[in-house]
C-alpha cells in the first residue's frame, strides 16, 4: 500500500485533475496494510461506491502529503478560506476549464464506515464565483462540509471530541471497538476524487487519511 500511496500523490505547486494508472482503485486501496512511518500508521476512509480508480487530485502542504483538518484552518463560510489559500499548494490554479461558467458542482463529503447507507445525498450548488473558480475554491467547500459532518458526530460521541476507530475506518484492520479513539487531529485530507451518480455525474469529495 505504500507504493500505491505514493503513486497516487501529485505532489508539487500546481495541483489539476490527473489520470494517472498508478492510483490505487477503491476496492484496491484498503486491501494491503496500512503503511507505517516514523511509528505513525495510516489508514484510510472507505471510498464510496463508483469511486473513479485513476482520478486523484493530492492535497500537499510545501510537496508533503495531507492537509490537517483542524477547525482553526478550515471552519467558517468563506468561500476561499485564507489558510488553505496560502498554506496548501497550488491554491491558485483555475479550474474553470474544467467547471465552466454557469456549471453547477456536485460534491459530497467522505462517508465513515459506520454509515452503510449514505444519509444525506450528493449535493449540486452553484459554482461560486462563476468565473475564476481556483482549485482553492473547491477544497474549501469539500473540507468546510467534511468538518461540519466531524462536528455533528462528535457533538453525540461519549467524549464530545472523537469516536471510535472501527466507526471511522471499519474493523478489518485487526483494531478492536473501543481500544483507539479518532480525534480530529488524527483526520487529514490527502486527495479530492469523485465518483459517479446514478444520473452520470461526478461527485467530488475528499479522501481522508486517519494518522494514529
Amino acid at each position: 500500500m505504500s507504493t500505491s500511496r505514493a503513486s497516487a500523490s501529485h505532489a508539487g505547486p500546481a495541483p489539476a485533475p490527473v489520470q494517472q494508472q498508478g492510483t490505487p482503485s477503491a476496492s484496491s486501496s484498503h486491501s494491503s496494510p496500512p503503511p507505517v512511518k516514523d511509528a505513525i500508521t495510516y489508514y484510510h476512509v472507505p471510498f464510496p461506491p463508483g469511486t473513479d480508480p485513476v482520478f486523484s487530485v493530492a492535497v500537499t502542504i510545501q510537496g508533503v502529503l495531507g492537509m490537517p483538518m483542524c477547525p482553526q484552518n478550515i471552519s467558517g463560510k468563506s468561500r476561499l478560506n485564507t489558510w488553505i489559500a496560502k498554506t496548501v499548494d497550488g491554491m491558485v490554479v483555475n479550474w474553470d476549464k474544467e467547471f465552466p461558467p454557469g456549471e453547477y458542482l456536485c460534491t459530497q463529503r467522505a462517508y465513515f464506515a459506520s454509515e452503510p447507507t449514505p444519509k444525506t445525498a450528493p449535493r449540486e450548488t452553484r459554482k461560486e464565483p462563476d468565473v475564476g473558480f481556483t482549485w482553492g475554491h473547491l477544497l474549501t467547500l469539500l473540507a468546510q462540509k467534511q468538518y461540519r459532518h466531524w462536528r455533528d458526530v462528535t457533538r453525540t460521541s461519549a467524549d464530545g471530541k472523537s469516536v471510535d476507530f472501527v466507526d471511522i475506518v471499519g474493523g478489518s484492520h485487526g483494531i478492536a471497538r473501543g481500544t483507539l479513539r479518532v480525534s480530529e487531529e488524527n483526520l487529514h485530507i490527502i486527495a479530492v476524487r469523485r465518483f459517479q451518480t446514478k444520473h452520470g455525474k461526478w461527485c467530488y469529495f475528499p479522501e481522508i487519511e486517519v494518522r494514529v
